[in-house]
């Protein structure tokens, strides 16, 4: 039986742990109850004064056995707790654990499964794949609990490299050890993302597996050099051991990122999916250019670095009145569908029970972003509804100030007039309802939008292009007569 454990950013001790049943709707309770339950972590810590009261942050892990991993998971049983568990997390670290898995010939029968799981865990964004070897059903449960807030740790230094060094090529592996146990079979596992030679690199990136024997110049050459080496990305890796102090050394003498470091083969596979996945939102026609090239960053940058991606702020303020369950439930759907659209590696900002100082202080806390999605209640005449306050379209915009919007969408009912004020007020593109909009349908409009902004580019055109067919998909689905509009300043670019 699988179990799942919740534990706030940077702490071991759990928030809420369960045993997964297998009763559907014993499942989808405890989903909903996690996603309530978060929504009552930030109503607690937006009522404190003069403490940081941003919505505090989580991860989510999915646990497995020995009995379960790899031969009792069944592929449909694996998709329907990643889709609720996604649907309820609020943009939430997903992780997959499983228990370190010996390579052997007995995985043959099994493998395409595998591929399948994998595809799965892709699909759905999961953050990593963790593989851990502590069980959750030992009495003593602090070394696991420890292991999986380490593993959360390292998983965001991962993303970081993810990020940095994806790019529109495929990404390889080759393995620059001494034979072990099991590396033929690794081999055929990871096929065909493994090479066995330098001549069969093409023009991939390399991810260059080794153990503590310095990695030596002419083995890195021999698997990146190119007429123009700083075209192409490199990264170090070790399975199932620690990086010595000596070939993180080497690794930055060659100018390399920091050597990373897997509990198994399984993580590592995994790795290599989420590089290659990111290579949809890289177009090749531009980086094939014989004239562009990529260069090295410096450790600290001088200028202010720019983002390859749009940074995504999502906030939600409903009342804690029970028949506002439902609306929260569906907001936090929304989030999941909405992030299932985009790079999976990508990290957001999600404030729940909002209101004005609360996201001025996010907006300070946190890299100030440039895309607003919000899930409410809305009045034409008025701001967004917040319960028990009564706040103005202009001081929504207030809290925005010195911000490079570039897109603000309102997912929210009769919110037409808020988002002509923010277009006046000058953000890129502003869009809204009016109307009443039913709360599991306006996804749809942000879905087609989002996706060509982290596609395209965040430029007018763009948006605006996107708008029109994702009003088109909003028309298709909608049962009332809600009207999407969409606004920006006439003679701003």
């Amino acid at each position: 039986m699988s179990y799942v454990i919740v534990q706030p950013e940077g702490d071991f001790e759990p928030l809420i742990s369960w045993w997964i049943g297998s009763d559907p709707e014993v499942q989808k309770r405890q989903w909903e109850d996690l996603c309530l339950k978060f929504v009552e972590e930030a109503r607690a810590r937006s009522d404190r004064r003069g403490e940081d009261s941003t919505t505090p942050l989580f991860n989510v892990f999915l646990l497995f056995d020995e009995e379960e991993f790899p031969d009792g998971l069944q592929l449909s049983a694996l998709e329907d707790l990643l889709d609720q568990a996604r649907k309820r997390i609020w943009g939430a670290r997903l992780f997959f654990v499983v228990p370190p898995l010996k390579i052997s010939r007995d995985l043959y029968p099994i493998m395409e499964s595998l591929g399948d799981w994998m595809t799965a865990l892709l699909r759905q964004g999961v953050t990593d794949l963790v593989q851990v070897p502590h069980s959750y059903a030992a009495e003593n449960q602090e070394p696991l609990l420890k292991a999986l807030r380490n593993a959360a740790i390292k998983a965001q230094k991962r993303q970081q490299f993810l990020y940095a060094m994806a790019d529109h090529r495929e990404w390889r592996c080759a393995f620059l050890t001494a034979q072990y146990e099991g590396r033929a079979l690794v081999s055929e596992l990871l096929e065909p993302l493994v090479i066995g030679a330098p001549s069969e690199r093409g023009h991939s990136n390399m991810l260059l597996v080794v153990t503590d024997e310095i990695l030596s110049v002419e083995g890195l050459n021999a698997y990146t050099y190119t007429d123009d080496p700083m075209h192409r990305n490199c990264l170090v890796a070790t399975v199932n051991r620690v990086p010595s102090d000596a070939l993180s050394g080497f690794c930055k003498e060659q100018r390399l990122a920091p050597p990373l470091d897997f509990r198994g083969e399984l993580e590592l596979w995994y790795f290599l999916l989420q590089l290659n996945q990111l290579r949809q939102w890289f177009p090749p026609s531009v980086h094939g250019a014989s004239s562009i090239h990529a260069v090295h960053a410096q450790p600290e940058s001088i200028l202010q670095p720019v983002r390859q991606f749009p940074s995504l702020l999502f906030t939600s303020a409903f009342s804690s009145d029970d028949e506002e369950k439902p609306q929260w439930l569906a907001a936090a759907g929304e989030v999941g569908r909405l992030l299932r659209v985009l790079p999976h590696a990508l990290e957001q900002q999600v404030e729940l029970v909002i209101q004005p100082e609360r996201l001025v202080q996010a907006l300070k806390s946190n890299p100030q972003p440039n895309v607003w999605i919000h899930m409410g209640h809305d009045s034409a005449s008025s701001g967004l509804q917040i319960p028990g306050m009564d706040v103005t379209q202009e001081r929504w915009v207030e809290c925005f100030k010195q911000c490079d919007l570039r897109l603000v969408l309102f997912l929210t009912c009769d919110s037409h007039e808020i988002a002509k004020v923010f277009a006046q007020s000058g953000a890129g593109v502003a869009i809204g309802f009016e109307g009443k909009v039913e709360s599991d349908k306006g996804w749809h409009l942000a879905a087609a939008v989002l996706k060509a902004i982290f596609t395209l580019g965040t430029s007018r055109q763009v948006i605006l292009e996107a708008f029109e067919s994702g009003a088109g998909a909003f028309r298709g689905v909608r049962t009332v007569k809600a009207t999407p509009r969409a606004y920006y300043a006439r003679g701003r670019r």
